[in-house]
């Protein structure tokens, strides 16, 4: 006899793919989705969809995009300038087909909150006897001279143009789930996935010696990890269905919400999800049909009249930064030592595509113009992309561009001592303030008059100014202020940008700069502190700027405000013969302020004098005194052997050592012992800048009847509230 064992084995896959958004999903982004949607509408229309990034443990994450979709572009020589309800009659880009039709597109952005005030455990600013402490690194770099690549205007160097490659310093492995596609053409059955990783130290050497040995994990409150990258490539999708084409857009950039983190002591990284509210984006992207070219090709080719006769690359590109708390896991792994202030990242979504001047197909090229002229449009550099400008009616322009691309990340830790130990070892209190997001700082194209040569004698700049409100700086003193910012995407050869600062205190924009980041190129590819390099030997950094500078000189004591102007430039460069703009659009992710906190130096000493039953006067107590190494540390009251219906009377003298704080604003609070019994309407003060002994009959004395004034009585609870200066030394 054969026995037959049938095994039934159900293997489950988790992939998710996009999908609609729900009227809820819609709603939360504030997304107006139109019904119904027309496919062959002449108008702006707006769909939600839901993209495919995952949790490590496989479920979706759920991220709403509302989706732009345009059915005609337009650029900045289009006169006159299209109004969303009907189409730009010049200056667009279209394709050849029975007549010359419009190319479609659309665009994703997800950024028009800006920079937000970051709650930390709780709080918009947190209070902590230490600093708050900024690493990072490029996982992308130039394949000539990597971290000494210095492209300039008069070198011809470039930062977008140059060939890059991926680092993985931190040894990381390949990732399985996220992508970094290095081919000229994305082929979605084509993927290659990343394995790119950095590494960065943290240095307190400008700190006190006590930080500098001894800080650790366990002084961590507050640690967070950002990253970064571009994503581009040129494709062949048409957009015959919208919602196939944003499908296909939302599976291209798969994986931009994770990244591989390695700490100290640990051989192998983790992975790190960012929560969906935590992610920022701008991206667009456009239909691949043949023979597209510009408007201006098909009506005028052979023609003196126009510019821009040229094909058209349809391609995607997006932008992004994300971040997520890791507190818990750099709690665990700092360190004393340099290895084990060492932490590495990456395996972040990028792509290192190569810029060519070729076609999708070849055959794109040729064409017969309105007229019946056989044209040749040759090649073509970059792919029809938004670009974004700040301030901007419709926002920006379609324009055939050759975007930036970078990779990276960065690491901020918050720290806090002890109080006893931060008086010990004179460490300062300070107030961290950290406001983070994606900023797009983007100036206005030069327009083709701009370009005619020799160009414009100087770059072209715009100016855009943020706020930065609910700051907290000490009332007197030093200020001991930084700022620590963030960006990616600028270009160290744009010579022009700036970055400056006023107060409400301090009315005039001043420059902020440091060693290494001039007046004219703060946006330079560098990351520095205080003007010295973070990671020793690394002067570029592809496009990621992650600088701290000390901005005391600017704020004044009390300021809860700030405005920061950022001056962002334009001008030319020349590729292959070919004049084209050079334009740098930083995209600001992370602003941290930290000060010195308003810390006057105020004690209390406190006396008993004691009347036992049938006595005529006040006896003052014994003091023991506790000596540490010579020096008194604190006195402690003996109130031994007193009896049963004695009459305390405790004398509390409140001091301020402090020679330039006032202090304000403080409470001291005392709770009787349930074996004794509060005489009500029974508290004196009195102000005084003596230090004389307390008598009943001392000047200035001052009778409260319990719950008014500086006192509250609440059963065994006495609080006094000190809201004036207090002036008792």
């Amino acid at each position: 006899m054969k026995t037959i064992y049938l095994f039934l084995f159900i293997i489950t896959f988790s992939w998710c793919a996009p999908s609609e958004c729900t009227s809820d999903e819609a709603k939360s982004i504030g997304c107006k989705v139109t019904k119904p949607y027309n496919e062959n509408s002449t108008k702006v229309q707006y769909l939600c969809f839901v993209d495919a990034e995952e949790y490590v443990d496989g479920s979706s994450k759920n991220i709403p995009h509302c989706i732009t979709t345009y059915p005609r572009t337009w650029t900045i020589d289009t006169k006159p300038f299209p109004l969303f309800t009907s189409l730009a009659q010049d200056h667009f880009h279209g394709y050849i087909s029975s007549g010359f039709k419009s190319l479609k597109t659309a665009v994703d952005d997800h950024s028009s909150v800006g920079l937000k005030q970051r709650v930390i455990n709780g709080k918009l600013n947190i209070r902590v006897n230490g600093d708050m402490a900024t690493i990072g690194a490029t996982v992308m770099i130039q394949r000539d001279g990597e971290y000494d690549f210095d492209p300039s205007p008069t070198n011809k160097k470039s930062s977008v143009y140059s060939e890059k490659i991926f680092k993985n310093d931190g040894s990381f492995s390949l990732s399985n789930y996220t992508q970094c596609q290095s081919d000229f053409i994305y082929n979605p059955n084509k993927l290659s996935y990343c394995q790119n990783s950095a590494s960065s130290t943290f240095s307190f050497s400008k700190k006190d010696t006590h930080i500098q040995k001894y800080l650790t994990g366990k002084n961590v409150v507050y640690a967070r990890l950002y990253w970064g990258g571009s994503i581009y490539q040129n494709w062949k999708f048409k957009n015959d269905v919208a919602s196939d084409f944003i499908s296909n857009a939302l599976n291209f950039i798969k994986g931009y919400s994770r990244i591989d983190f390695k700490v100290p002591g640990e051989e192998q990284a983790i992975t790190i999800d960012a929560k969906p509210e935590d992610i920022f984006w701008t991206g667009s992207f456009s239909e691949y049909r043949p023979k597209s070219m510009t408007m201006e090709a098909y009506e005028y080719y052979g023609e003196q009249k126009e510019h821009h006769k040229t094909a058209v690359k349809a391609g995607i590109s997006y932008v992004y930064v994300a971040s997520a708390d890791v507190t818990k896991i750099v709690q665990k792994s700092l360190g004393t030592t340099k290895e084990e202030r060492t932490f590495s990242a990456g395996n972040i979504r990028a792509t290192n595509t190569p810029f060519k001047n070729d076609l999708l197909e070849d055959s794109d090229r040729y064409f017969t113009s309105r007229k019946g002229k056989s044209g040749d449009l040759g090649g073509v550099w970059g792919s029809l992309l938004f670009s974004p400008v700040n301030g901007h009616k419709y926002g920006g322009y379609w324009m055939q561009t050759n975007p930036a691309q970078y990779a990276g990340w960065s690491l901020v830790i918050i720290y806090d001592f002890d109080d006893e130990t931060a008086r010990e070892n004179n460490i300062e209190p300070k107030m961290v303030s950290i406001f983070d997001g994606l900023e797009k700082l983007a100036p206005e194209w030069l327009t083709n008059d701009e370009l005619k040569p020799p160009g414009p004698s100087k770059p072209k700049t715009s100016n855009i100014d943020i706020d930065f409100t609910n700051l907290n700086n000490p009332k007197h003193g030093d200020i001991n202020a930084t700022l620590t910012m963030l960006s990616f995407g600028a270009k160290r050869e744009v010579e022009g940008d700036d970055i400056e600062i006023k107060t409400e205190h301090n009315v005039l924009f001043k420059s902020v700069t440091s060693e290494n980041n001039k007046k004219g190129n703060q946006f330079n590819s560098t990351m520095t502190k205080f003007g010295e390099f973070i990671n020793p030997g690394k002067n570029f950094n592809n496009q990621i700027d992650l600088d701290i500078f000390d901005i005391s000189k600017f704020i004044k004591n009390e300021d809860t405000k700030a405005q920061i102007r950022f001056t962002v430039a334009a001008t030319t460069t020349t590729l292959q013969g070919f004049r084209a703009v050079n334009a740098d659009r930083p995209n600001l992710a992370l602003v941290g302020f930290s000060s010195r906190m308003y810390r006057p130096e105020v004690c209390y000493v406190e006396d008993l004098y004691y009347k036992e039953p049938g006595k005529s006067g006040f006896v003052k107590a014994d003091k023991i005194k506790i000596m540490d190494k010579g020096v008194l540390k604190k006195e402690i009251i003996e109130a031994k052997g007193i009896k049963k219906e004695t009459i305390l009377k405790f004398i509390v003298k409140i001091m301020n050592k402090s020679t330039n704080e006032d202090a304000e604003n403080f409470v001291l609070k005392t709770i009787i012992d349930p074996s004794q019994k509060y005489e009500p309407n029974s508290t004196n003060i009195v102000k005084t800048t003596a230090t004389s002994d307390y008598s009943d009959s001392m000047s200035g004395l001052e009778h409260y009847n319990d719950n008014t004034g500086l006192q509250r009585s609440s059963g065994n609870n006495l609080t006094f509230f000190f809201r004036e200066r207090c002036y008792i030394k």
